[in-house]
């Protein structure tokens, strides 16, 4: 069966707006983590029903794979598919997991069956990170996920790390209500990005996260302690930084796995603004 990947994304600065109506606004700047992907296998069935299997044995209660593929299936009547979804992205810690499972499923099914892109609120319909996920690379994201600007600034490398603990992004959302949290200045942002200069990682939601979870702000203060650029991704809980490797005083945070594109590389082009 053909093979695709499903990458996770970062939230590498993120600030969140007012709500209209039930949806916050966002408005950040998001990657595709070209190191980090579940691995999808697909096969074409001859009749309407799609299924999903995962490498884990699990079923999910929102599976937003299968939701994708029904739409697709609902909406442009075509026939479905078995599909065979590796997980290796760690899941509810921002990476976007879930989201990027749809938006890969989405673009199967569109080769396979259409001839033509599928619209933004169909796949809004899934989840906000599902357009993203799907299309961009690189990406100035704003609204509720609908509007996606591609920008050219230049690579840099980073290391994720996953804490093991699960962020619920409702829970988050609601402690953002309460108490608010630090503003971000996207323009300001892709300007000194462009001139290959990286600003402070920030995110709105950090101060609720952290609030929820304590282990979050313990190992961003243990990065930055040791002068590290270090954000949260998304609701949380993992944890990105621009640097060599982990302090070894990130120890003492107990059980946590480090994903990266080439373990002690970053990039010496990048500077990081203090």
């Amino acid at each position: 069966m053909p093979k695709y990947k499903a990458y996770a994304k970062v939230n590498l600065y993120l600030n969140v707006l007012k709500k209209v109506g039930d949806l916050h606004r966002l408005d950040g700047i998001y990657i595709k983590v070209p190191f980090l992907y579940d691995e999808i296998e697909v096969a074409k069935r001859n009749d309407s029903i799609n299924t999903v299997t995962y490498s884990d044995g699990r079923s999910y209660k929102l599976d937003n794979g299968l939701k994708a593929a029904n739409l697709f299936v609902d909406t442009y009547h075509t026939n479905g598919c078995d599909f065979y979804i590796s997980k290796n992205i760690p899941e509810m810690c921002g990476l976007g997991g879930s989201s990027a499972d749809a938006g890969c499923v989405f673009s199967i099914m569109e080769e396979l069956y259409l001839d033509n892109k599928i619209p933004t609120d169909i796949l809004l319909s899934v989840g906000s990170d599902v357009p993203f996920c799907k299309e961009g690379k690189k990406a100035r994201v704003r609204g509720v996920g609908e509007s996606i600007e591609e920008l050219d600034f230049p690579d840099f490398d980073f290391l994720i790390v996953d804490i093991f603990e699960k962020s619920n992004t409702k829970d988050v959302y609601a402690g953002f209500d309460r108490l608010g949290g630090e503003e971000v200045d996207i323009d300001e942002v892709i300007s000194d990005l462009k001139k290959g200069i990286v600003p402070e990682f920030k995110n709105s939601l950090t101060r609720a996260s952290v609030n929820l979870c304590p282990r979050i702000g313990e190992g961003l203060d243990i990065l930055r302690r040791n002068k590290l650029n270090a954000g949260m991704t998304g609701s949380g809980s993992a944890l990105f930084f621009l640097g060599n490797d982990l302090p070894k005083e990130f120890e003492k945070m107990g059980k946590h796995k480090i994903y990266n594109k080439k373990k002690g590389f970053v990039s010496l082009k990048t500077q990081i603004k203090k």
